[in-house]
């Protein structure tokens, strides 16, 4: 008879659990609201190495909290909780809270504006305006060259920080175009309808839905007409009269093992493994990732959990509000509380965790056969 191997039991049972859990919570809303006010509600958030920074409002009005130590103490405080300068900050409409070295970016569409706050040095949790409607100068620089004439007014839907230089890629649904932001101006990456390049001649329509900027300067996209069916599109600026590179619903359906996609205005992330993830909510909900820098993007599609694990997972929900990045892996904001679902912050546990779980189990079993 065969005995199996401390690392070999060890593997088994480290397997067990992740096909059994699927991922981790790592900071619940009791943690992230840590003084227990009246904020009852989780807007969205991001992950700044072992610190998380959330955005929660109710009736005592908004404010970024800090979770320090997200891996051990959990650490609360305010961050920021003077937004009067700025206007109200939405619960409903305040999408995406990414960061850029020690910069957060927070789009508020309620608003029209788009928000930074330092992480670091003096001005920690000074919130300062990156662009809102009322800064002409930004319209000096889309004007002239958006073929529909000057904006009265602009609605930054959603956006993405790139990786590269911190600069805010951002749509525009009321120009339907795509903007480069820097602080203070603009410059136009994709214009209206009735220019060359523009959103409909790059993926066939002039609404996305959802946004991602990779190391390499690549746009992505979720499509979600796609002419007939849903697709991910992936644009390089550089090269504006180049094809774009798909990756279509008959590409998705069959790894998702769904038989529809949809995509979210939130639910793409361009991650520091190189790779994109996003959240695909059809007739079954999943994170999937792939590729972007690939000749073919839609060889390297991968499924990263599936509906079944989300729904069995801490989080007792599948719905994926925004996605992150903690401890070398995808993490996402579950931002849902009705009906038994949890609202958080939750992750893919990493291997080495895994396999801790695993060789506590073994010194279990161990136990009991003494």
């Amino acid at each position: 008879m065969k005995t199996m191997t401390v690392a070999t039991l060890a593997l088994a049972l480290a397997t067990n659990a992740a096909s059994a859990t699927g991922y981790v919570q790592v900071a619940s809303f009791s943690d992230i609201n840590f003084d227990s006010s009246a904020n009852d509600a989780l807007v969205t958030g991001t992950v700044v190495g072992d610190d998380g920074y959330f955005l929660i409002k109710g009736g005592d009005g908004q404010r970024l909290v800090k979770i320090a130590d997200l891996g051990g103490a959990k650490t609360g405080s305010n961050f920021a909780t003077n937004f009067t300068s700025l206007g109200d900050v939405s619960q409903d409409a305040a999408g995406i809270l990414e960061s850029f070295g020690s910069t957060l970016y927070l789009n508020d569409i309620a608003n029209d504006a788009i928000y930074t706050f330092s992480t670091t040095g003096p001005n920690e949790t000074a919130a300062s305006e990156f662009l809102k409607e009322a800064d002409g100068d930004a319209y000096a620089v889309i004007t002239p060259t958006n073929s529909s004439g000057p904006p009265t007014t602009w609605n930054p839907l959603f956006g993405s920080v790139d990786p590269t230089d911190g600069s805010y890629v951002v749509y525009d649904s009321n120009t339907d175009s795509v903007a480069r932001i820097t602080s203070g101006s603009a410059s136009l990456v994709l214009r209206d309808a009735g220019a060359t390049p523009s959103l409909t001649t790059v993926i066939g329509d002039d609404i996305p839905a959802g946004l991602t900027v990779t190391d390499n300067g690549l746009l992505v996209f979720g499509d979600p007409t796609g002419g007939a069916t849903e697709e991910i599109v992936i644009f390089d600026p550089s090269k504006p009269n180049d094809p774009v590179k798909t990756i279509t619903e008959a590409d998705i359906l069959p790894v998702s093992t769904g038989t529809d996609v949809g995509f979210t205005n939130t639910g793409f992330f361009f991650a520091p493994d190189g790779r994109v993830y996003f959240y695909q909510n059809g007739t079954v909900d999943s994170i999937m990732s792939f590729d972007p820098d690939d000749d073919d993007p839609a060889s390297t599609l991968e499924l990263v959990i599936a509906e079944a694990a989300l729904d069995a997972g801490p989080a007792n929900s599948s719905f994926v509000s925004s996605l992150t990045w903690y401890n070398g892996n995808i993490a996402w904001i579950q931002t849902l509380s009705a009906g038994g679902q949890v609202a958080g912050l939750y992750a893919i546990p990493e291997p080495t965790t895994l396999a801790l779980l695993g060789l506590g189990g073994l010194v279990m079993l161990r136990r009991r056969a003494a």
